[in-house]
């Protein structure tokens, strides 16, 4: 009879233990109420919160791998019941993950912030290889989902979810495949509701979403505001990894939207810095989906904001049904002064052979003003836009750079704008209205179409650099060459000679003082072949021998019958002024029609001639 009861007891006992283990997963410490607890889910540990059990500075651990209810418990606000606490730590203890259930709850996250302030989600466990230990993964379905969502309480800018942070996560949505279509984000800003995730935010103040992985979500991050009275001030998106090489996982519609950010001017300007970003399918001959994509969108009510040092690349959207695909897309107007964009690398931006209407939205396009931005700053990007395989329309358009007639620039300096796109659509910048840069200061910038057109203004195009040159009155120290970049995937320079190495406007001018890389401009430090005084053109400072231009003097004609034909000897006194050249050539035109050009000869020194 002894050894029977000893049985129950060790078996109840050792049944106390897994239950005790199970329940285990996520333990509280907090400095007010009740000082520890254990629970089993991160709900459970928000529900004993908002009941007020822990109070004051609280630190919340995953400890194991845990899967949250189909709908989940959010975090209320501080003062909201009895939910009293300062500051909410949420980290990991070894590499844990965070799953939904196996159907997520549609319109819900997977964590939910309610007004909640003063919340950082940090992924990292110092103790454990690797900076990204936390993943939260929702279960893939067609219902509407977010893993993460920070929402305000209330339209009237009283209950907004303000000092979030998340970062050092891995964060994999719920898209089913790589063309699905319905509507699923990574990180969501928006105002609560059990039906809805679509509507903005009002009043989050300093959001910060840092060093997190991001795919298998049709909207990475998605920071929507809904009042240009109570603006999302304070967004600061950055050095965060968003889509994959492999379709599956890859982001759907866009990478990074941000609206209503800031009203105008001041100290809360947003940023989004650092982020390596692409979208859509991850062949340009792929089946592609029904939606436009875009790496970054900034949407209204973004005054001031800055996008620096972002890589975006592979946005391609390859259906031939009609759908476009943009690096960089600024589609607000209101209240959209002022952005500075500078530094980034837009790459292998493709989209179908779709149409020769030079403003359709189906189309490919680098950076993109589809809305009425006023006195955008534009410095030192590198912008590839590459030729469409899928679809047959002859003379397709795709812009490097394209200006709505309603948007307008205060510099435009320092950029290599390419479009490898095949035909008389393809403009590496197209003005829709001279008022886009006639009041500003545009120079220093290399442009490239080489089986298309340098650009499009004064309603014409502009075929050539010279062109463009005339049409304009600016880029007056531009070119039209191609870079020596060290692959088709990475824009970064070789040490090739160049003249684009110390050719950009001064520091002084830009006001742009580092690169990509975060290396000084000029420079980079340390170089021995370049260097200069003024920057290098593009988003990468690098170290090149710099080409400058010949010195060039025509003697002069003596004026003859030109009715008459008759050789006439043209000569050149031409010296290198950097490096060396083997031959030149003169291009020249006749009654405005441009003749075949003709190379000239070395006769002697510096001295080239020419029989025209």
């Amino acid at each position: 009879m002894k050894s029977f009861t000893r049985l129950i007891l060790t078996t109840f006992a050792m049944l106390t233990l897994t239950l005790s283990a199970a329940w285990a997963q996520v333990s509280v410490t907090a400095t007010g109420g009740t000082a520890t607890g254990s629970y089993g889910t991160i709900s459970a540990a928000f529900a004993a919160i908002n009941a007020g059990t822990h109070t004051g500075s609280i630190q919340i651990t995953v400890t194991a791998n845990i899967t949250e209810p189909a709908a989940v418990t959010p975090l209320e606000a501080s003062g909201v019941g009895l939910a009293s606490y300062t500051a909410i730590s949420l980290k990991p203890s070894g590499d844990v993950t965070v799953s939904s259930a196996a159907t997520p709850t549609t319109n819900r996250g997977l964590v939910e912030l309610k007004a909640a302030d003063n919340v950082t989600i940090d992924g990292d466990d110092p103790l454990t290889p690797g900076v990204r230990n936390l993943t939260f993964q929702m279960a893939t379905s067609t219902n509407i989902t977010a893993v993460i969502r920070i929402s305000s309480n209330s339209t009237t800018g009283t209950a907004g979810a303000d000092n979030n942070t998340v970062k050092n996560c891995i964060i994999i949505g719920s898209r089913p495949s790589g063309t699905v279509t319905t509507m699923s984000y990574g990180i969501n800003a928006s105002n609560y509701s059990t039906t809805s995730l679509a509507t903005g935010a009002y009043g989050n103040l300093n959001t910060t979403i840092d060093n997190n992985e991001i795919r298998r979500c049709h909207r990475g991050i998605h920071l929507n505001g809904a009042s240009a009275t109570y603006p999302n001030t304070g967004i600061y998106v950055t050095n965060n990894i968003i889509g994959s090489a492999t379709l599956a996982d890859n982001i759907g519609q866009c990478g990074i939207f941000v609206a209503y950010s800031n009203i105008t001017g001041g100290a809360t300007l947003s940023l989004v810095e650092g982020n390596d970003v692409r979208c859509g399918d991850v062949s340009p001959t792929g089946t592609g989906y029904s939606s436009t994509i875009q790496g970054i969108e900034l949407g209204t009510v973004n005054s001031g904001l800055r996008v620096l040092r972002n890589n975006v690349h592979d946005v391609m959207q390859p259906t031939a049904s009609g759908y476009g695909a943009y690096g960089i897309n600024i589609s607000g107007s209101a209240q959209c002064d002022n952005m500075l964009i500078a530094n980034n690398m837009i790459n292998n931006i493709v989209a179908a052979k779709y149409t020769t209407s030079a403003t359709s939205t189906f189309i490919a396009t680098g950076l993109r003003f589809s809305a009425g931005a006023t006195n955008a700053r534009v410095i030192n990007n590198t912008i590839v836009v590459n030729a469409a395989i899928n679809g047959s329309t002859a003379n397709y358009t795709q812009h490097g750079v394209y200006l709505v007639s309603t948007m307008t620039f205060a510099q435009f300096l320092n950029n290599i704008v390419i479009n490898n796109g095949v035909g008389t659509g393809s403009y590496a910048i197209y003005s829709a209205t001279n008022a886009n840069i006639t009041a500003a200061t545009v120079n220093n910038n290399n442009y490239s179409a080489p089986s298309g057109v340098v650009g499009f203004y004064n309603g014409a195009p502009q075929a050539t650099l010279t062109a463009w040159q005339a049409a304009t009155g600016k880029d007056a120290n531009s070119y039209n060459i191609n870079p020596s970049f060290v692959s088709a995937n990475d824009l970064h320079f070789t040490t090739a000679p160049t003249p684009l190495e110390s050719a950009g406007a001064s520091v002084a001018v830009t006001l742009v003082t580092n690169d990509i890389d975060n290396q000084l401009r000029p420079g980079p430090v340390g170089s021995v072949n370049g260097g200069g005084t003024n920057p290098d053109i593009g988003a990468d400072e690098f170290d090149a021998t710099p080409i400058f231009p010949p010195t060039l003097t025509f003697t002069s004609i003596t004026g003859t019958d030109c009715n008459t034909a008759l050789a006439h000897t043209v000569v050149a006194d031409a010296a290198p002024v950097s490096g060396t050249f083997s031959s030149l050539v003169v291009n020249y035109s006749y009654n405005g029609v441009a003749q075949t050009p003709i190379s000239m000869t070395n006769t002697t020194g510096n001295t080239y001639t020419a029989s025209i």
